[in-house]
């Protein structure tokens, strides 16, 4: 069973299928004895995936999507509103909460994170998204944790991100790091 949680110090957690570019970049150094990185975790593209598409209105609106291209922003920007306004109803299903709490009572859940989305299809030789989506910075607390990883979520799902690619969208995940040393 694929886990929706993982922690930066865990092997799997480099891998970009699992933790997308900055989560896996992230995790490799990490890794590294002697390289300063704070703890943290990754949201899995299998957490993302669960999540968003457990919701049948936001598969078909994603099928809908994929059928226009880029010099269609009219179409693309009411869809991304749909997708968006569906998203914002989701409720995180009971796993993954769990999971953020356990992951949050090994690394603390009292300190501040940053959390970030972090594609599977970003940071590749080809294809660079640096800036396109915001980072949360200082969370502190589940709820509010869980608050940053829904509004990373939508931000997925802007007129400026749709154009890029499809199929990034529907194989992210997230990454949270703990801040400070």
């Amino acid at each position: 069973m694929e886990k929706y949680i993982i922690d930066l110090k865990d092997n799997e957690a480099c891998k970009l299928s699992i933790s997308g570019g900055k989560g896996s970049n992230l995790s490799r150094l990490h890794n590294i004895p002697g390289i300063p990185v704070p703890d943290g975790f990754v949201v899995s593209a299998k957490g993302y995936g669960d999540l968003i598409l457990s919701v049948p209105e936001i598969k078909d609106l994603l099928f809908q999507l994929a059928k226009l291209t880029s010099d269609q922003p009219k179409a693309i920007s009411q869809l991304s509103k749909q997708i968006r306004g569906t998203i914002e109803k989701i409720s995180f299903p009971f796993k993954l909460t769990e999971e953020i709490a356990k992951a949050l009572s090994r690394h603390g859940d009292s300190f501040p994170y940053a959390v970030r989305s972090s594609a599977t299809a970003e940071d590749l030789p080809g294809a660079s998204f640096a800036g396109q989506q915001d980072t949360f910075l200082n969370v502190v607390g589940h709820k509010n944790i869980c608050g940053a990883i829904s509004a990373g979520h939508l931000q997925m799902m802007t007129d400026t991100i749709l154009p890029l690619g499809i199929s990034m969208l529907q194989k992210s995940a997230f990454f949270l790091e703990r801040k400070g040393m």
